[in-house]
């Protein structure tokens, strides 16, 4: 039997999958993972054989080429469809791990705390610098090409170093040393309350960075599902993303803040996981799909349904500090297009208590004139 399933949403560039199985057959529990592939309709299809090299090392590893193309939400939804072992992580396919025991540490940790539902763990950003791994890609050894004296010097630097030479980014920073401004109520152990960690998620910014790469979360499945699993209702709804004009394909780390009103989270110090960068990875179209819709505009509608959710009670447990920090990231993050379709949407999601109500008609009155003329 399985212990985690690890969910890779595939697209294009067989190599980059590559890299990440090999550095999945290289973690300490390979034997008791279930590795689950979706391939979603890639104009360079993933090829199956990849997989024949790899399928000792794990529990079991399937792939699945999808009919349509699903986008990025959609083909995560249905590999959390596939679940039925106690854990699961994503790991984006153009991402990879340099911790070989991250996976045994994420589920120890959750098995321990029955109050922690996620382990948030850390990563690096592969930067526009060229970064070549000593060996395999597991290796915490990197060499970065610099010119000395006119002459092109390979130096060898671990994560650490590129960090403190500003060449990597850490996903969030712990250790006093390093942090500008502290993080909100992470305790000795390096976990969180819901609350705090709400806190530090929708107040991440270049001084308090605290946004990870989904490769670095790993899931209790029982907590997941008691507030409702992952996608589905929570999200903008493919309608709803045609009425607005927006992109739909984020989930905008909506169940973090479902499960932040109900338990714990895990940090940890050092990154597990690089994140990588490999444009050719997404499937999304940039051109159909403009920036300021995507990233801009969307984000205030998915967290503002996400409040009225989390108002309704659809977690048993309606927090509302959690709500008001949502509606405080929404007023931050502001409406620029404004329509007959928005305005429906904004009423549609009013919640029904008076209090929380006032929040909600606050907020789009203060995130409607950040962009008004």
């Amino acid at each position: 039997m399985s212990l985690l399933s690890v969910l890779i949403p595939a697209y294009n560039n067989n190599h980059v999958l590559i890299r990440a199985l090999e550095t999945l057959g290289k973690q300490t529990i390979s034997a008791d993972l279930s590795i689950i592939i979706s391939d979603d309709k890639s104009p360079i299809p993933i090829d199956p054989g990849i997989l024949k090299s790899f399928s000792s090392s794990f529990n079991s590893l399937k792939l699945t080429r999808q009919k349509v193309n699903l986008g990025i939400l959609s083909n995560k939804e249905w590999l959390y469809s596939q679940v039925n072992t106690d854990f699961f992580a994503f790991l984006e396919h153009d991402d990879w791990l340099i911790s070989d025991d991250f996976y045994e540490r994420a589920v120890k940790l959750l098995q321990d705390n029955e109050k922690v539902a996620c382990f948030y763990g850390n990563c690096i950003t592969e930067t526009a610098w060229k970064l070549e791994m000593d060996g395999s890609p597991s290796s915490k050894l990197f060499y970065l090409s610099k010119q000395i004296d006119g002459e092109t010097h390979e130096v060898e630097m671990t994560p650490e170093h590129l960090y403190l030479n500003k060449l990597l980014k850490y996903a969030y920073i712990l250790s006093d040393n390093r942090v500008t401004e502290k993080l909100a109520g992470v305790r000795s152990d390096l976990t969180i309350e819901g609350k705090n960690f709400v806190e530090n998620l929708s107040r991440s910014n270049s001084s308090r960075p605290f946004v990870t790469s989904w490769s670095s979360l790993v899931f209790k499945t029982s907590s997941v599902r008691k507030v409702g699993g992952f996608g589905g209702a929570y999200t903008i709804t493919k309608a709803e993303a045609r009425s607005l004009g927006i992109y739909r394909e984020e989930e905008h780390f909506g169940l973090l803040y479902f499960l932040a009103t109900c338990y714990k989270f895990q940090l940890e110090l050092e990154p597990s996981i690089t994140r990588g960068w490999d444009p050719k990875s997404f499937s999304r179209n940039f051109t159909e799909h403009p920036a300021k819709f995507m990233k801009q505009d969307c984000a205030f509608y998915a967290y503002y349904k996400l409040a009225w959710f989390i108002s309704n009670g659809f977690t048993q447990n309606i927090d509302k500090e959690v709500i008001r920090l949502l509606y405080s990231f929404c007023i931050r993050i502001g409406l620029v297009v404004q329509t007959d379709a928005s305005q429906n949407f904004l009423e549609s999601y009013l919640p029904a208590e008076q209090e929380i109500k006032e929040m909600a008609q606050y907020t789009i009155n203060r995130a409607k004139k950040r962009f008004s003329s």
